[in-house]
């Protein structure tokens, strides 16, 4: 095992009380777009623009207050996102094995060769973390391009990975487990298995430390793990399949891609409310 450090897949607008269903917070779901196709990755750039991949079309697309269009077409099955600090766009192919590299206007191939790669992310040093579900790995990608294997021991078909405290990444398996990885030793533990197809969305919890978020594809809602014990909440029971989800740089929303109706869903926590 290598152990090199290293890192998609609303109607109208609803307020979900808490009920012992959910967890205690508030949670506004607000549906935003509904022009999307098969979302996938979604990534902010430093102006606060979301990009979002529309893997069977084939094309990004841009939001931001209410408006969506079309940036960069003609990129086959695109998956994972990711934009680092000099607001360069990094587009996985599920596909075509490529994560392209585009900055200022001009696409280029950042790294080729993969199979069937998912989500993707960066780490706490920069590199790009590659969920590379034809291989069953986990890849680290520098910034030069250098590959190095993470983890590619126990996985079946990981969809998402990120850095998740020194040394520790959680994984999205599509077959239904959330592990956790501790690269130091290379230990990969079950995490949960809750949810039927954890997708690509999966991130660091905003809202509450030392645990992640993520999304079903193969059932519906927005969850909650805890990297403590692997206690996994539901925190909402829409949308439907969704897969892609990323949360606001200022931290206090969170936009969710579904499959579901092809619609882009801005999640609120509008704070804690009372036990009942």
């Amino acid at each position: 095992m290598n152990k090199i450090h290293m890192g998609i897949f609303l109607i109208g607008t609803a307020v979900l009380a808490h009920c012992n269903l959910f967890a205690k917070e508030h949670i506004g779901i607000k549906k935003l777009a509904s022009s999307l196709s098969a979302p996938v990755g979604m990534a902010f750039d430093s102006k606060g623009y979301l990009y979002i991949a529309n893997w069977s079309a084939g094309r990004i697309d841009r939001y931001r207050s209410g408006k969506i269009e079309t940036v960069i077409k003609d990129i086959p099955s695109p998956s994972g996102l990711a934009i680092d600090t000099k607001d360069a766009l990094y587009i996985a192919t599920y596909s075509g094995g490529v994560i392209y590299k585009v900055q200022n206007g001009k696409k280029s191939t950042f790294i080729s060769g993969l199979s069937v790669v998912a989500g993707i992310t960066f780490d706490d040093n920069g590199n790009l973390l590659v969920a590379e579900r034809g291989k069953s790995r986990v890849l680290s990608v520098s910034p030069e391009g250098k590959i190095s294997v993470l983890a590619d021991k126990g996985l079946s078909t990981p969809v998402a990975a990120i850095q998740a405290g020194k040394d520790r990444y959680v994984i999205n398996d599509i077959t239904g487990t959330i592990y956790l990885y501790q690269a130091k030793n290379a230990e990969l533990t079950v995490l949960s298995k809750t949810l039927n197809a954890p997708a690509a969305g999966l991130i660091p919890d905003p809202f509450q430390p030392d645990s992640v978020l993520t999304v079903d594809y193969g059932g519906k809602g927005l969850y909650r793990i805890s990297l403590t014990d692997g206690k996994t909440e539901q925190l909402t029971d829409k949308p439907v399949s969704p897969v892609g989800l990323i949360a606001a740089a200022d931290s206090k929303e969170l936009y969710i891609a579904a499959w579901g109706d092809n619609s882009l869903y801005k999640i609120t926590f509008e704070g804690n409310s009372h036990d009942d």
